[in-house]
Order: structure tokens, then C-alpha cells, then sequence
């Protein structure tokens, strides 16, 4: 005798206005309007009612949120606080006291200078930081601290090529390209913690060491710390004071020779100096205490120079406050300065604009967590570009191990991003995912191996896993617009993506019939079946969620049933007929059909399980792990190959610091 069926959704789950929406989803009304016209937001209208009568299911909301949260969120149309960032060690009452009685409460209430939309400059796996543009602004050479090794690297702008410009084994960051497009200066800290200047060819070739800048302190790496002067005959640094633990800014010459330019005998540790294009000026930061201690008052400083190059009057301090900077840079006119810091009040970096001029005030930009900033010349309409290293991106990877071996898995199709909903192609050998490491989320192939990744869509507004058709040749998924969402087809060879029209609904969870003539998908709880032309639309069943696929001779349909992340898994016939509960305790997006199994993530417990079609047994396979070795805190899909030997799961891995690039900045 079959099982009984979970229960069905009750009317109790319905929210029957924009307010009770909003309410449910803890935003503003306007917000909740927006997100359903432009983000897909699950509102259904009374059609033949007034004018913004409308209502939702709380679990379709629910389904909608969670696959925000693999995926970037819409943006509300009121800021939300910022998130603290700021290590707890740094932390303290007198601190909080200070910061909320001076910066912090000031900045967090002026409205922010709007900047352009960032975009992805990398979105690379590990560390990358220290951005430096060539004086054309068509390349850019930063520092990757890659999983296994790091070193210089440089990225054209309008490219995605990374090519290594300096791999040596030791700890090589804070490039700065020279005026005259021909050397690059970085800093280099040798294993016994010597700080050295080094220069290196921008086309590559030996490194020269240049001058020892600290026999035994550390610069900050999140900072640019070297400029050069105009004629790129001399560069501006830290370097530690004699018989000190303190650097002082110093320019050094090409053959090594250092002066300094600030006082030898202050007391503070000055570093990220910083020279203005034109050379009329530098600017420095002023930390009193150690270079390497937590929470200090700091202070930005700038010091004019004549037309040697040499000190003009004494430096002036544009801004003080107890704060911990994460980097600075001139806007191209000289004028001002882009500040990136963190402020206790504001528990969180960000990017303020600051008048280089005495008295001026430091004005908030609407960029976040922010550091290494580093700002290109300005082309002939005055608009230039800014990059900074952002660390806002939560980092989902690929993971690909064995069925019958789960405890080393390797990272498939690396990215700092957002790599989710994998997908093994009908013959093993290439694998469809969601990704934003373009910048929004979009569907990718790779090899099965994990190389040579491609993306197949473009400006697509993805909500659901990307299901091959049988025949390998075309991905189906849900995409979404203004209109509302919509079954699509997208050619795997290229072309535009074809829309199965469908009336209405929240349309999710497209798969293929096995002959490849029908797709199944849910709109809320029921399960509907259609011609690839979208032609035959037909109910199923009703109060069921999520199709998985057919059986291996076509004659049923195994579907998933429940709420949140508590699912049953049932069988029903292709044409309708009694569902049958096979078992419970499964996960949405944790589940895979092969032609001989379906494979699936249970709720409690986390184990991996595997459900055979020909003897209806279940085996415990073990537990999907993260990178660290641990349990995998967030599952975002999985994929099994056609052979049942490799599996490919999504585990959330924690934040990553790319680099962000701004155009038009002014």
C-alpha cells in the first residue's frame, strides 16, 4: 500500500496585499513592487480586481529567497546597515565610545556621493590586491595570491587573460607601474622579514633589487604603499627610520640612493605614500603606534613639493580620526582624494571622497568594503577608472570527488564566486553551472575535468538549475524579466535562447522528458508538463513542488513534495495516476537522477544516499565535505556523471577579495 502524502499547503500561507508581503519579507512596500516587476518577486494579481490587488504564497517567497542566496540579492531601495567587518581583537569600549562620538555616527549620516555601477575586474581563485594601472589604462598589474603559489600578474582592461609577470616563491605585492609604461616597482618580503624595493621590466625578465626598506617591519599588503615621480626617475616610499621601529617616506633614485621627505626624527609610523600625477604634492598616512597594532588615531597627511621634487612648506593634516585605513589615492585632477577606510562607527570599510585641501570634509562614496584603491589617468573627457579590492563576494566553489570516495574532493571550475547548480551533459564529458563571476548570475560549461569554462548566457536572469536535453545539445532553465519568468531553451553551440512561452504562474524547475519531446516544471505546488514548443500544456499533479525527471523506461515521473527543506520523494505515472511516497528527509537543489539512480542529500542527518531504480534500496554514500575538510555548511546543488562514478556538489566556502572596477569616475 502506498504511503500517504505529506499534507498540502493550507490557505494560511497566503499573504493577500503588498503590505502583508512587505511585512512577511521585512522590507518597504516600494521595495517588494520593485523586486516583482523587475526581479521575478512570486506576486500573483487579481486580474479583474483593482489596480494592486494582489497575493502570495509564503513558501513560494520562501523558495525565492533561497535561491537569492545563491545568487546576488536585488537591492533594496533603502540602504541597509553595514556589516561588521572590523575584527573583534581591534574592539573596545573606550574605542566604540570615541569612533560613535566622532566619525562614526557623522558619516553614517550624510547621504553618499553615487558612483557608476562596479563591474567584475577578477574573479579569480584566491587573494587578489594592490592594483596599479599601465599609464594608457589598458592593462593592470596586480597581486594574486593564488591557492597554491602567488606573485604579479597582469590583466588587460577589456580582457579576461591573466598573464604572470613575476612568480618567484616569496611574498611579491604592492606593484606600481611608471609613468613612462616601461618598469614596474613592487615590494618584496624575503622568509627572514626583510622588506626589500625591487624593480622588474613590464615586459617581464630578472627583478633588480633596489634598496632594503625595513630590516625587520611589515607594510600593511593592503595598501599601496610605492608611487613614482612624473619623469619616472625616482619612487616614493616607507622606509624605517635608523634605530627605529617607525617608517618615514623617502624618494629613492633608480641607482638606490634614498632622502627622505618627511621629518626622520617623527615619531609616528608614516606609510601608503602616495604622488600626485603631476607631482605637486604627496600624500602619506600618519598612524601613531606601531605599523602592525590594531585600532590607532590616524591621520592623512599631505605634503606639497616644488618643482625639484623637494618639500614645500610643512606637511598639513586634511583628516584625523581613530580609524584603520585600507588604502588611498588621487583622483586624476589633483583635487581630491578617494580614502578607503574602516570607521568603528561604521563597522565596515568604505569609499569616501576627500578634498585635498585643509578643512575639507570626508564625504561617503556608495561603494563597500573596500581596500587597495587605485584610481587610472583621466582620458581626454576627464573621465577615469577606479579599482579596488572588494571582499562583498561570498564565495560558493564546485567541488568534484568520487561516489564511492567522498574524503578528498577537488575544486571543479574554480572562481571567487558564486559557482551553484551543477549539471553533468547526457554523455559525461562537460558540466552546465550557474556562476556570477561576470558579474551576475549566468550559465557556464566546462570540461568534465573542469577546464576551458565558458559562458552560454549573457545579461540572463537565472532562476533555476540549467537541465541537458537528452541529446546534449541544449540546456533548458527559467529565465526572468520584467514581463515575469519563462521556460528557455538555450543552444549549446551558440545563438539566442529560445522562450517556451507559458501564461502566468512561478514558473521554476524545468527537466526533460527522456525521448526529449516534453519538459516538466512547477508553477508554486503543481507539477505541469508541456511540448518543447510549448504546445499540450497540461496539470499533473497538484501540491507537489519539484519534478526530478522520468523513470529509465519513461512510464513514471519521481517528484519532490514538501516544505522549506523538508521534502518527501514520490513516484506517480507519466499520465497521472496515485503518487507513492518512497521516502522523506530530502533537500531542495541536493538531489540528482542518473538512468540508474537518484541521488539526494537527507535534512538531519547531511549524508549523501543513494536511491536505486532497480532494487528501490537506499545506501548511506558518506558526507559531501567543503574544501576544509569539514562538512559542507551550504549545499547549493549537486550532479552525478551518467557512469554514477564522479559527483559534482556546491559548498559554500566563506568571502573571497577581488578586484572591482568603476568606469567613468570623475
Amino acid at each position: 500500500m502506498a504511503a500517504p502524502l505529506p499534507e498540502p499547503i493550507s490557505e494560511i500561507g497566503r499573504l493577500d496585499s503588498w503590505k502583508q508581503i512587505a511585512g512577511y519579507l521585512d522590507k518597504s512596500e516600494r521595495t517588494v513592487r520593485r523586486w516583482s516587476q523587475t526581479e521575478g518577486l512570486p506576486v500573483h494579481k487579481h486580474l479583474h480586481q483593482q489596480r494592486g490587488s494582489v497575493w502570495a504564497y509564503q513558501q513560494e517567497l520562501d523558495d525565492w529567497l533561497a535561491q537569492r542566496r545563491v545568487s546576488p540579492e536585488p537591492l533594496d531601495d533603502v540602504p541597509e546597515p553595514p556589516p561588521n567587518r572590523i575584527p573583534w581583537a581591534y574592539l573596545s569600549i573606550t574605542a566604540l565610545a570615541i569612533a560613535t562620538a566622532s566619525a562614526g555616527w557623522f558619516l553614517t549620516h550624510r547621504p553618499p556621493e553615487i558612483l557608476p555601477e562596479s563591474v567584475p575586474f577578477t574573479a579569480l581563485p584566491g587573494m587578489e590586491s594592490s592594483p596599479s594601472f599601465s599609464p594608457d589604462g589598458r592593462k593592470v598589474v596586480f597581486q594574486w595570491g593564488k591557492p597554491t603559489e602567488g606573485g604579479l600578474y597582469i590583466k588587460e582592461v577589456e580582457s579576461e587573460k591573466v598573464t604572470p609577470l613575476l612568480v618567484s616563491g616569496q611574498l611579491d605585492f604592492d606593484p606600481a607601474w611608471s609613468p613612462n609604461g616601461k618598469t614596474i616597482a613592487f615590494i618584496r618580503r624575503t622568509p627572514e622579514r626583510e622588506t626589500w624595493l625591487y624593480l622588474i621590466a613590464a615586459t617581464g625578465g630578472p627583478e633588480q633589487q633596489l634598496a632594503l626598506l625595513a630590516p625587520a617591519v611589515s607594510l600593511y599588503g593592503n595598501h599601496k604603499h610605492l608611487s613614482w615621480s612624473p619623469d619616472s626617475q625616482w619612487i616614493l616610499a616607507p622606509m624605517n627610520t635608523p634605530g627605529k621601529r617607525v617608517m618615514n617616506i623617502s624618494r629613492i633614485g633608480l641607482n638606490g640612493e634614498a632622502r627622505p621627505l618627511t621629518d626622520p626624527l617623527d615619531s609616528a609610523t608614516l606609510y601608503s605614500s602616495q604622488m600626485a600625477l603631476d607631482g605637486h604634492a604627496f600624500v602619506y598616512l600618519r598612524r601613531f603606534g606601531p605599523v602592525t597594532s590594531g585600532l590607532r588615531e590616524t591621520e592623512v597627511v599631505i605634503q606639497k613639493l616644488n618643482i625639484e621634487g623637494n618639500p614645500e612648506g610643512k606637511p598639513q593634516s586634511l583628516y584625523k580620526a581613530d580609524l584603520s585605513p585600507n588604502g588611498i589615492a588621487w583622483v586624476p585632477d589633483g583635487k581630491s582624494l578617494v580614502f578607503c577606510t574602516e570607521v568603528v562607527g561604521l563597522f565596515g570599510s568604505r569609499l569616501f571622497r576627500l578634498p585635498a585641501e585643509v578643512g575639507g570634509e570626508l564625504k561617503p562614496i556608495s561603494t563597500s568594503d573596500c581596500t587597495t584603491v587605485s584610481v587610472s589617468r583621466a582620458d581626454s573627457s576627464g573621465k577615469a577608472m577606479l579599482l579596488y579590492g572588494s571582499s562583498n563576494n561570498q564565495k560558493v566553489s564546485l567541488l568534484q570527488g568520487n561516489v564511492d570516495s567522498l574524503g578528498s574532493p577537488i575544486e571543479f571550475a574554480p572562481s571567487s564566486r558564486k559557482d551553484t547548480l551543477p549539471s553533468f551533459s547526457p554523455n559525461g564529458e562537460a558540466v552546465a553551472f550557474t556562476s556570477n563571476r561576470s558579474g551576475r548570475p549566468e550559465i557556464w560549461i566546462a570540461k568534465q575535468d573542469g577546464s576551458e569554462a565558458r559562458r552560454v548566457t549573457e545579461k540572463g536572469q537565472l532562476y533555476s538549475k540549467p537541465e541537458w536535453s537528452p541529446d546534449g545539445n541544449s540546456l533548458a532553465y527559467v529565465s526572468a524579466s520584467s514581463k515575469g519568468r519563462s521556460l528557455t531553451i538555450a543552444p549549446i553551440a551558440g545563438g539566442s535562447p529560445k522562450i517556451v512561452s507559458q501564461p502566468g504562474g512561478a514558473v521554476q524547475d524545468p527537466v526533460w522528458s527522456r525521448d526529449g519531446k516534453f519538459l516538466y516544471y512547477s508553477t508554486g505546488s503543481d507539477i505541469w508538463r508541456c511540448r518543447v514548443d510549448g504546445t499540450d500544456r497540461v496539470k499533473l499533479v497538484e501540491n507537489v513542488n519539484i519534478p526530478i525527471g522520468e523513470s529509465p523506461d519513461g512510464q513514471s515521473i519521481y517528484m519532490l513534495k514538501g516544505v522549506r527543506r523538508h521534502f518527501a520523494l514520490i513516484r506517480m505515472p507519466r499520465n497521472g495516476g496515485t503518487p507513492e511516497v518512497l521516502t522523506d528527509g530530502l533537500m531542495k537543489q541536493q538531489f540528482a537522477m542518473t538512468k540508474t539512480a537518484i541521488y539526494f542529500v537527507r535534512t538531519d542527518e547531511g549524508t549523501f544516499h543513494q536511491f536505486s531504480f532497480q532494487t528501490g534500496a537506499i545506501k548511506d554514500l558518506g558526507i559531501l565535505l567543503g574544501q576544509n575538510q569539514k562538512r559542507a555548511g551550504v549545499i547549493a546543488g549537486l550532479t552525478v556523471s551518467p557512469d554514477d562514478k564522479k559527483v559534482i556538489w556546491a559548498a559554500g566556502e566563506g568571502q573571497q577579495l577581488d578586484l572591482e572596477l568603476i568606469r567613468n569616475f570623475r
